[in-house]
């Protein structure tokens, strides 16, 4: 049966100058986990200060009192530990919804940002016009910034809760019907992909090249897409739902991620993160990212390796601006003709394979990668071995998946496998071989 904790909540009205205000907000933290950066344009902040003041701004700030909910956790508990990290780092409350309020304010109050120009009309006083030389707080005039002090309040609402999973569910419902990224949904999940992306966010995002912000968390959704394009391969695509999938527990994303013996997925998106960090340029277009994680799958696949990273980055470079240059058309559809240029707008399995083909190809003449593709006749199953290992499993895998006749040579999705690991001694024969999934391979790794 599910357990349903209960939360305590109090609203307030705080003067716009007043103590309480200031003093919260010096002391509230953002969880980025789950939490939005502030992302207001200048327009859209001056427009709400100019509704606080007017009285039009009734949605409140929520945020979390972490005194309070330190004592609804019992002490030791990872509940305890998570508030008490904020406490021990000068926090008194944690946000939960209003962060683009909350700083819109604070440089409102430092002079960093104006309110929206037009005429007051404030009650015992004459019509009040605010413009250029009186839209900052300081150069307000007297009588309309005494109306703000005297008058004008903000609405908080202060709750306490019992747990982390409580500050996530209180950031969802809050924010239900509201227009959220997926990524910033994604981010507010607890599980262990989630923990797995923002930690090598913090480690790339501040020095990345394809965004000049982190905003909707769009460095976040990049990382994501390499971590299911190394789970799954190109030929699957990458959607909105393959990605929600990445977050289930123990997915194959996650997996492939951390637990994949020898070069796993975060492996992989550091060294594509460090090659970036490398370009003499100062922008890399993340479509272009994305095609420089593809030439490392591809090289992965291939057994081979970089031998200098700064020479291969430089390569990748002037190989992709003619790639993106081609007028060659790779594939043809109801929408028209495409060239590689044309394909690097989506991520689904139709735009990412011709570019992943066309990379491949360009990699064969490569002068700064080693090593050459695993062709061991002793340990690599033929074609025929792969299809009478269909035909004796019924066009299925053990799992149950179903093989299309047509699909069973694609290497990337259907791996041919030693029932018995090669590793073990197990013999490349007919009787030794069968076609598994890419996720059956990987989650049964050098087992029987």
């Amino acid at each position: 049966m599910t357990v349903i904790n209960t939360a305590s909540f109090a609203y307030h009205q705080w003067p716009l100058t007043g103590q309480d205000l200031s003093h919260f907000l010096h002391k509230v933290a953002l969880d980025n986990s789950f939490n939005r950066y502030a992302c207001w344009k200048e327009n859209s902040a001056s427009e709400f200060l100019r509704n606080v003041i007017v009285g039009f701004a009734p949605n409140p700030i929520i945020f979390a009192n972490l005194k309070n909910c330190l004592e609804y956790c019992i002490e030791g508990s990872p509940e305890y530990d998570y508030f008490s990290d904020w406490i021990e780092k000068g926090y008194e409350y944690l946000a939960i919804d209003g962060n683009n309020r909350t700083t819109s304010i604070r440089k409102y109050l430092n002079d960093e940002t104006s309110i929206a120009h037009g005429t007051f009309m404030i009650p015992g006083s004459s019509p009040i016009t605010i413009d250029d030389d009186t839209d900052t707080f300081k150069n307000h005039p007297i009588e309309f910034k005494k109306y703000i002090e005297n008058n004008v309040t903000v609405t908080v609402c202060e709750y306490n809760l019992s747990s982390r999973e409580q500050v996530s569910d209180l950031f969802y419902y809050v924010n239900e019907g509201k227009p959220l990224k997926d990524q910033e949904k994604r981010n507010a999940l607890i599980c262990k992909m989630a923990d797995e992306i923002r930690a090598i966010t913090a480690k790339f995002e501040s020095n990345n090249k394809m965004y000049k912000n982190n905003i909707h968390y769009k460095f976040d959704e990049l990382m994501v897409k390499c971590a299911v394009l190394f789970s799954n391969g190109p030929s699957s695509g990458i959607s909105q739902a393959t990605m929600y999938d990445a977050y289930k527990d123990n997915s194959i994303t996650y997996q492939a991620w951390v637990k994949k013996p020898g070069m796993n997925g975060r492996r992989m998106t550091e060294i594509a993160n460090r090659l970036a960090n490398l370009y003499t340029g100062k922008t890399i277009n993340p479509s272009t990212f994305l095609n420089l994680f593809m030439s490392l799958y591809a090289l992965n696949m291939d057994k081979k390796k970089i031998e200098n990273e700064s020479a291969y980055i430089d390569w990748f470079m002037s190989t992709e601006a003619k790639r993106l240059g081609s007028k060659t058309i790779l594939i043809s559809n109801s929408k028209g003709d495409h060239t590689y240029e044309g394909l690097c707008g989506a991520t689904t399995k139709g735009d990412l394979v011709p570019r992943y083909d066309m990379i491949k190809k360009d990699l064969e003449n490569c002068p700064f990668v080693s090593g050459q593709p695993d062709l061991d006749p002793n340990r690599i199953f033929t074609r025929v071995h792969r299809y009478e290992a269909w035909k004796r499993q019924g066009g299925k895998t053990p799992g149950g998946d179903i093989i299309p006749e047509s699909e069973i040579n694609d290497t990337e999705k259907w791996h041919a496998d030693h029932i018995v690991p090669f590793s073990m001694g197990g013999l490349t024969t007919m009787e030794n071989c069968q076609l598994i999934s890419k996720r059956e391979n990987l989650q049964k790794g050098n087992r029987i």
